[in-house]
């Protein structure tokens, strides 16, 4: 008779080293699991900040733009527009 509220399985597979390696190697794979799927959530949640974060730099590069004016033809007023970003 049984007396571990775990239940006779986990009693019985602890005994030998086997079951003791077997749980240890899935518990090792479980945690993994978990951790990647941790990962994947805070990588989910973490997406629109980094995009609003890219774009308020990106908005704050085009807002301080500089322009030049290249003429290569002076006879002619050939003339080309430069943007640094």
């Amino acid at each position: 008779m049984c007396c571990h509220s775990v239940g006779c399985g986990t009693v019985i597979l602890t005994q030998s080293w086997s079951g003791r390696f077997f749980l240890q190697v899935t518990a090792v794979v479980v945690g993994g699991v978990l951790l990647l799927a941790v990962g994947r959530v805070l990588r989910f949640i973490g997406s629109p900040l980094k995009w609003w974060r890219t774009n308020k730099a990106l908005r704050e590069l085009i807002r301080s733009r500089v322009e030049f004016i290249l003429v290569y033809q002076p006879q002619t007023g050939a003339s080309k527009t430069i943007v640094f970003l």
